[in-house]
């Protein structure tokens, strides 16, 4: 008996490749992706550069989702195929092979199967492993040498994954076969689908939790709130989405059915009847298209935007190659002027040409809001219980004139401003304690971007920048000791010299500087910050993109599984409408109808959920210090076109595979 299961094995596999042949790439792929994410989180290499650790950190947690989805994957690969190969299982059972026989038959197929597609993943995932290498180093701005050599820990740990996922799916596939009668197999890939029960209650249940789950994106305000909000409106759009394409779906098409002008065309008649037929099937797969495709847009889009909105954070809160800034809550320490000259003296020791000298003395104050124009000043007690609301960097217009070129005039009645929310407008009052001052301008997000250090938290509800022309008129009728206050003197300027340059005099800038260690010192080195954020983000992007494709893969094997096993049960559908008369233009038709009518539903979706969770990633983004909305939008956009004709071009060689199995037969 074990010659004739393995014969039966090995023939089943050549038999039925055309099934074998989206699972094999889908492992092979998914092996390959697996074995570079674990040979970059082991590989010792990133221990030597600056940032490695937490390069590897990142990725030790980035193999987890992958080897999640993964499973995922495989599991539904594997189903399709025995789904479609049910009827064949069952012929055997009725030709006198046992059940036993036939759950060892499948078990060295895929014993087969594993040794081949893994064995080509592996290969695949060593000849793509060095340029993952150099894409991950790039990204990450790392010069350091890749090592080649085959780390033999990795390959056991990624085979010893896939046998365990293979394992399962064997066990899922025996438990098919136990469970099932052999004319239950047969039947099993030919019977319809159960008609669905209270369709229009469960599509009216659906749209209020679609509806909650926007609501909740749209009310978060601030990154503390968003990420568990952003979680629980993702579980409820993922719910809502099913259950709409379960129900919903089904209502339209029902809903066009009684529409006799509509209905009664014939490439109408049969394309709506088909879908309703098997509605409940398509409902599952297209929702999971729809939830992978805005799985696609939102991790790409989102890691993007960190990646390439970096360079643009970090010279915004560092707007200077070197500066120093001093906090205090006294009225100690060095003043402006010394901290110039000190950092003069240090250009000077170290031969630097200086550039964009920029000097500023500015207060960081807090604020409760009782009103929308009203303002409250935010005491150190009522820090200790809450987040302010609002917080606000004030400078006078000595300053504001001196950085910006500018020549604003103020009265001490007066303030020009700039909000993040652009919950202010001009010629109109704001209140700030006791006093009321005339907006006499509202300053642009570009004004202040680049010449004063951006003290704005993406924990707020909304920051401002205030600009007075007598920072103490403000602070007039109140006692500053109570206050949620922070004074702040910043010194910068830039040079001529090397990135390279600048990194090597890191160290010695903090030690020259170290004097006003005793005053809330904050040195920073625009080139080392930089360095360190891409260490980081480039890692996360270079993970998105992985994560990415994965996704991408998954929408691509849904759609294809699902076009070829409609293809299949359609067959005998389209060769009766042959010989009742209809010809292969109407055939044509007919087919272009159904499938653009109800593929290009899950694409929609996915567009709206992006919409929607655009708030939501946009606030996350900000915890980043991504402040260029333009940028985060154009990004975001851009890669959802991308989408868009990736998923075309999948959608039209699907649909040609389609037609090719319907008039094969039929024509």
């Amino acid at each position: 008996m074990f010659k004739l299961t393995t014969k039966l094995a090995w023939s089943n596999l050549k038999l039925n490749r055309r099934l074998y042949y989206p699972f094999a790439s889908v492992t092979i792929v998914m092996m390959a992706i697996t074995y570079i994410f674990m040979s970059l989180a082991n590989s010792p290499q990133l221990n030597l550069a600056k940032g490695g650790g937490d390069a590897k950190l990142i990725l030790k947690y980035g193999l987890y989702v992958v080897s999640i989805a993964a499973f995922i994957i495989i599991v539904y690969a594997n189903a399709f195929v025995i789904k479609n190969r049910s009827k064949e299982l069952g012929l055997y059972d009725i030709l006198g092979l046992e059940k036993k026989h036939i759950i060892k038959m499948l078990f060295y197929e895929l014993l087969i199967f594993f040794f081949i597609t893994v064995t080509l993943g592996l290969m695949v995932g060593l000849i793509l492993n060095n340029v993952a290498f150099t894409l991950l180093l790039n990204l990450m701005d790392l010069k350091i040498k890749i090592d080649s050599s085959l780390q033999l820990p990795t390959v056991i740990k990624s085979i010893a994954l896939f046998l365990g996922i293979y394992i399962i799916i064997w066990l899922i596939n025996c438990l098919k076969i136990i469970r099932n009668s052999a004319l239950g197999l047969i039947k099993d890939n030919r019977q319809g689908e159960a008609k669905g029960k209270l369709l229009k209650l469960q599509a009216i249940v659906g749209t209020v939790i679609l509806l909650l789950g926007y609501y909740l994106s749209q009310k978060v305000t601030n990154p503390i709130e968003a990420l568990p909000r952003f979680f629980l409106a993702v579980l409820l759009v993922i719910v809502a989405t099913y259950i709409l394409f379960n129900a919903g779906i089904i209502t339209l098409l029902k809903f066009l059915q009684k529409r006799s002008n509509y209905y009664y065309k014939p490439q109408n008649f049969i394309s709506i009847s088909n879908l309703i037929f098997r509605m409940r099937k398509n409902a599952v797969g297209l929702a999971t298209i729809a939830i992978l495709s805005t799985m696609v847009l939102v991790t790409i889009s989102g890691t993007a935007n960190i990646y390439l909105g970096g360079k643009d954070s970090i010279r915004i809160s560092n707007p200077n190659e070197f500066s120093v800034s001093l906090e205090s809550n006294m009225n100690i320490g060095p003043t402006l002027r010394q901290l110039d000259e000190q950092m003069e003296n240090f250009a000077k020791v170290n031969n630097l040409k200086t550039k964009n000298k920029r000097s500023v003395s500015y207060m960081t104050v807090g604020f409760s809001r009782s009103s929308p124009n009203h303002l409250d000043f935010e005491t150190i007690q009522k820090r200790m219980v809450k987040t302010p609301d609002v917080g606000a960097q004030v400078i006078s217009t000595e300053d504001y004139n001196r950085l910006t070129g500018g020549h604003l005039h103020l009265s001490n009645t007066q303030l020009a401003l700039y909000s993040d929310k652009n919950s202010f407008k001009n010629n109109t009052n704001l209140t700030i304690g006791k006093q009321t001052f005339h907006i006499s301008k509202i300053i642009k997000a570009s004004t202040l971007a680049y010449k004063i250090p951006d003290a704005t938290s993406p924990v707020l509800k909304e920051n401002l920048y205030l600009v007075v022309n007598d920072r103490k008129q403000l602070f007039s009728n109140v006692d500053m000791r109570h206050l949620y206050l922070t004074k702040t003197i910043y010194s910068g300027f830039d040079t001529n010299k090397s990135i390279e340059k600048q990194l090597s005099l890191k160290n010695s800038f903090s030690k020259f500087m170290s004097p006003y260690s005793n005053y809330g010192l904050k040195t920073s080195v625009q080139a080392y910050s930089l360095k360190t954020y891409m260490n980081t983000m480039g890692t996360l992007f270079f993970i998105g993109l992985l994560l990415s494709g994965i996704f991408l893969l998954g929408v691509v094997l849904v759609i294809y599984y699902k076009q070829i096993s409609e293809a299949y049960e359609d067959q005998s559908r389209f060769i009766i409408l042959d010989k009742v008369g209809l010809d292969e233009n109407q055939v044509s038709r007919t087919i272009r109808k159904q499938i653009v009518t109800i593929f290009f539903i899950p694409l929609l979706f996915s567009l709206l959920h992006l919409a929607f969770s655009y708030h939501v990633l946009r606030i996350i983004i900000g915890m980043f210090g991504i402040s260029n909305d333009s940028l985060v939008l154009h990004v975001t956009i851009g890669f959802s076109c991308i989408f868009v004709i990736v998923y075309m071009v999948v959608f039209a060689l699907t649909t040609k595979a389609y037609k090719r199995i319907i008039t094969r037969v039929a024509f």
